[in-house]
């Protein structure tokens, strides 16, 4: 009775630890919410998820002095400590423009901000990212493609207007409702659209 008991119990213990490994293998960590003149280099793209990628190309335009300083820095702090600081960098500005290639040093799951300051402007935030599991919906991709557009707020006015045929899936409705106030209405789609515009740059 008692090795019955004790193999019973092994087999439990077994059948968890392969269970929490196989969890352990599936967590994949990425890039996901790209915003600004920021661009993925490398990594597995799966629609705007970039899988275990760790570097960035930034392209500056619109600056002026001689010279530009640009900082990677992890969480929504703006000021540059020992500890949140993934990348720094400086580069002449050649016609108003700079390019940077970003090499974070260690990226783990959280928020991003890239800052840009030159010899005649202030430290502001020009761009940023998450990092962390695949997301199962991003704030404005309504439609299910790559990018928050027109288009996107066009669905959500449809939906909010119930133009016939226009349905949306629980995904798609959680997408849509960046205001998170509950309700996806034409407050949202004007969101969206001021996103697409760039005269917002989050939700």
């Amino acid at each position: 009775m008692k090795r019955r008991m004790l193999a019973l119990l092994l087999a439990v213990l077994m059948l968890a630890m392969l269970t929490a490994a196989a969890f352990a293998e599936d967590t994949v960590l990425g890039v996901y919410n790209v915003t600004g003149p920021l661009t993925v280099l490398n990594g597995t793209k799966n629609g705007s998820f970039y899988a275990d990628a760790n570097e960035f190309e930034l392209n500056c335009s619109g600056l002026t002095g001689e010279y530009s300083l640009v900082l990677l820095l992890e969480g929504d702090s703006p000021v540059p400590t020992d500890g949140n600081i993934q990348y720094i960098d400086q580069m002449s500005i050649a016609n108003g423009a700079v390019k940077f290639t970003l090499k974070p040093k260690a990226l783990k799951v959280g928020t991003y901000n890239i800052y840009i300051s030159t010899t005649d402007e202030a430290l502001k935030k020009v761009a940023s990212f998450k990092y962390g599991t695949k997301p199962p919906f991003e704030l404005g991709k309504v439609n299910d493609d790559d990018y928050i557009d027109s288009r996107d707020a066009l669905l959500v006015l449809q939906y909010a207007a119930k133009v016939d045929g226009c349905e949306l899936n629980a995904t798609q409705l959680l997408a849509a409702d960046v205001n998170k106030d509950g309700v996806v209405d034409s407050r949202d789609a004007l969101l969206i659209l001021q996103y697409a515009a760039k005269l917002i740059d989050t939700f």
